[in-house]
């Protein structure tokens, strides 16, 4: 019996370990996944020797090697680098909104482009198809609304977004308008023109390209002036400055620049320098992912869901193995717009399966965790032979068995899914700027309604499952309770002795009020320590609950009539 048991025991364990270790989950990617996500999207012309190269450095050089492209090729190159943990110089180019602020060289600029549309005889020059009426709309935004409409006539902007405006425009929705080229100024300060036209070439939607831009203010935005101007004399101490400088910028030397000879920057120095420089955040990183996916909206859909652990996993993505294989790993986290796990070790072969059938791989995962299960309650069962008085007790018995295995397969399939644990994903870009918000008239749809449903969905499963697992518990415990009753009504003694004995079990009858309480203290302790929202204080409090109706089912049902027949009996004979 004994053989028997650790052969079984082995079994369970080479299972559970396999279904551990198969690279899939629940709402999530796995980096595994996510390489071979990459290798099938590699083109199997190339030859081995090719597979090892730089295929960001490759697109980069292939698509970005002429003269006019090296605004595009330097922040490309400098997002590279950040992706690999380089720190290359990047060099400061003309925004592209500043040729279209003065009036002069603004009215200058749109006969360029109307004498470029004749000659081209594209139909741009059409008054109905002019994206420079969008002035009319928001005549404070000529400069952006002129904007626009050079990177419409410099073909520039996606068709998608092109119609987007107009519709706005002959619908006469100001708050719209107002609202995205709000964030064709937002880029046009930071970007040069050609660097800006590869982003508004790729995203269709005037939605994507307000939180593209969003992303890209709050990557760079300055804190407030007046948060260090702590004496309010008008000017910062260049010494004041030094302690948060390297917090701030990662780069020493940026508030020296303002300060100049005098040490002091004013209030008109530091609203002069507008925004930190793109080369010391994370944007060029955002930029590179943007361009290489020609994806920019999915890029800032996903950063608008994850914030800031998106950055990481878009440049976990872009990185090695992945970058050899070119952008299928990035197209694929962009596709599905889901966060990565941890890496570690996995069954070797199955991360491709995993890839092509994600449905089948976690049902075989969840179904090997489950067959584990079965073989510990089997080898369980093996060694300890259920006795009972009756066939009842034998029936309650089996369903205590089969409870507490079905409680142990919640517990092991959560414990291989620790995402349904944490927290739905909180986003720093969805902070508020000041953008101008739509009226209620005009709804804007979120940007992924299936990811916002699944922030609300997981917490519901976490919690359904630990009610799952405190219910199997009180099942055991009530049929332990009600056997032992039956144990003690059919046994040998007199009634008094019955009685006495049934006495002598209160504490085992109170038993599920005293896990019911170790329970719900042990939630309350887990959601702390954690610190995670998923789980929810109903969830926690159902094992008291639980607790306190298993009780009162044993001690009213079961416990009080066996009480009061002993002690008819007595009394009558």
């Amino acid at each position: 019996m004994l053989q028997q048991v650790i052969l079984h025991g082995l079994l369970a364990a080479a299972l559970l370990i396999c279904g551990w270790l198969f690279p899939v989950k629940y709402k999530a990617l796995h980096p595994k996944v996510l390489e071979q996500a990459g290798l099938a999207a590699f083109d199997k012309k190339d030859t081995d020797a090719q597979k090892d190269d730089d295929k960001l450095k490759k697109f980069i050089d292939s698509q970005y090697s002429s003269k006019g492209d090296e605004p595009i090729r330097t922040l490309l190159e400098f997002g590279d680098g950040q992706v690999k943990g380089e720190k290359p110089s990047l060099k400061n180019f003309n925004n592209a909104l500043s040729i279209f602020v003065d009036p002069t060289r603004r009215k200058q600029y749109m006969e360029i482009l109307a004498e470029f549309n004749k000659s081209e005889q594209n139909g741009f020059n059409k008054p109905d198809q002019n994206l420079y009426r969008l002035k009319q709309l928001a005549p404070q935004y000529r400069s952006a609304a002129a904007l626009a409409a050079y990177l419409d006539g410099r073909r520039k902007l996606h068709s998608n977004l092109r119609e987007d405006l107009l519709i706005s425009l002959n619908n006469n929705q100001t708050n719209r308008v107002e609202r995205t080229l709000h964030a064709f100024i937002t880029l046009g300060t930071r970007l040069n023109f050609e660097q800006m036209g590869e982003i508004t070439s790729h995203t269709p939607s005037a939605e994507g390209l307000v939180n593209f831009a969003k992303i890209a203010k709050i990557q760079t935005i300055l804190y407030p002036f007046n948060s260090y101007d702590e004496n309010l004399d008008g000017s910062i101490s260049f010494e004041e400055l030094e302690a948060i400088e390297s917090r701030l910028t990662e780069e020493e030397g940026l508030f020296a620049k303002i300060a100049g000879s005098d040490r002091l920057i004013s209030r008109e120095e530091w609203i002069e320098l507008g925004f930190i420089p793109l080369g010391l955040t994370k944007f060029p990183t955002i930029y590179t992912a943007s361009v290489w996916s020609k994806d920019p909206e999915g890029v800032a859909n996903y950063l608008m869901l994850y914030g800031r652990g998106g950055e990481e996993w878009l440049t976990q993505a872009m990185n090695e193995p992945a970058r050899s294989s070119g952008n299928g790993a990035l197209k694929a986290l962009l596709n599905q717009q889901l966060p990565l796990t941890r890496g570690g070790l996995t069954l070797p072969g199955v991360a491709s399966f995993s890839y092509q059938h994600p449905a089948w791989a976690l049902l075989v995962k969840y179904i090997l965790i489950g067959l584990g299960c079965l073989v510990i309650i089997r080898a369980w069962n093996s060694y300890f032979v259920l006795k009972a008085v009756d066939t009842k007790s034998l029936q309650s018995l089996r369903l205590r068995r089969k409870s507490m295995a079905f409680a142990l397969l919640i517990l092991l399939v959560g414990i291989s899914e620790p995402s349904l644990l944490q927290s739905a994903y909180s986003s720093e870009y969805q902070i508020a700027i000041n953008v101008p918000q739509l009226s209620p008239t005009e709804p804007i749809e979120p940007s992924n309604n299936t990811n916002v449903m699944l922030a609300e969905i997981s917490p519901i499963i976490v919690n359904a499952l630990i009610i799952a697992v405190f219910a199997a518990i009180q099942i055991a415990v009530f049929t332990t309770c009600t056997n032992k009753i039956r144990e003690i009504m059919s046994g040998e003694g007199d009634n008094r002795l019955k009685l006495q004995l049934l006495e002598n079990e209160d504490n085992l009858f109170d038993m599920g009020l005293y896990i019911g309480i170790a329970g719900t203290a042990l939630t309350l302790a887990a959601k702390l320590l954690m610190e995670t929202d998923a789980i929810n204080l109903s969830a926690a409090y159902a094992s008291n609950i639980f607790g306190i109706l298993c009780v009162a089912m044993v001690k009213i049902k079961h416990l009080r009539p066996s009480r009061e027949s002993l002690i008819r009996d007595d009394v009558v004979s």
